[in-house]
């Protein structure tokens, strides 16, 4: 019953907890890069739930190739402790952008000044600019996204899923794009174990 309850954290049952939660935020990489990883590098152990077979907690780092350079994404899932929630920060050289579930983490910070921040709200990003003074932060601008979700998180999809049976509407997330998150998530164990950088071809990515 111990198995069955928990089924998340055993191997003959689940492909780990890291990559069935990193599978949603890989999806946002790749999808964010328009581009697939060239390479991860992970780590972790079973530091706590030691009856379990899964790691109990994981960091790890992605690498994209791209025209400007190495973009590096970095991944934590600790699953002892909620004090971060669930989150994606984006980080640039002229701001950053959280996004999350929880109103309390969405957020996007403009780090240029204030005269040359107007282009996020003329192009509809955000509803509201607050402006903070010096003494609170210097030359921060916050921003509060207009998009609201008034339905359950996972309503969208199933709704989408079902359309695509009934009506042929088009699939959100194709497989192919499934099967590049999928290759892109299940690479963490393998880099654990390995305790090496390891990198994909892109034949890994093809179906």
């Amino acid at each position: 019953m111990k198995q069955l309850l928990n089924w998340w954290w055993y191997r003959k049952y689940s492909s780990s907890p890291a990559c069935s939660a990193a599978a949603h935020q890989s999806d946002i990489y790749n999808w964010f890069f328009d581009a697939i990883p060239t390479a991860v590098i992970a780590s972790g152990d079973v530091g706590y739930y030691k009856h379990r077979k899964w790691y109990d907690n994981v960091l790890a780092i992605y690498e994209y190739a791209r025209p400007e350079g190495t973009s590096r994404v970095s991944y934590n899932v600790l699953t002892t402790n909620s004090s971060v929630n669930r989150f994606e920060k984006v980080m640039g050289i002229e701001g950053w952008m959280a996004l999350s579930e929880d109103p309390e983490w969405q957020e996007v910070r403009d780090e240029r000044s204030v005269a040359t921040s107007s282009h996020w709200h003329d192009q509809k990003c955000v509803d509201e600019i607050v402006r903070l003074t010096p003494s609170e932060e210097l030359l921060s601008i916050e921003y509060k996204i207009h998009l609201t979700l008034d339905k359950t998180v996972h309503q969208p999809h199933l709704e989408n899923f079902f359309g695509a049976i009934r009506t042929r509407v088009p699939l959100n997330c194709p497989a192919a794009i499934g099967h590049r998150t999928t290759v892109s998530v299940l690479k963490i164990n393998e880099a654990v174990t390995a305790h090496e950088r390891l990198t994909f071809k892109p034949d890994d990515f093809v179906v």
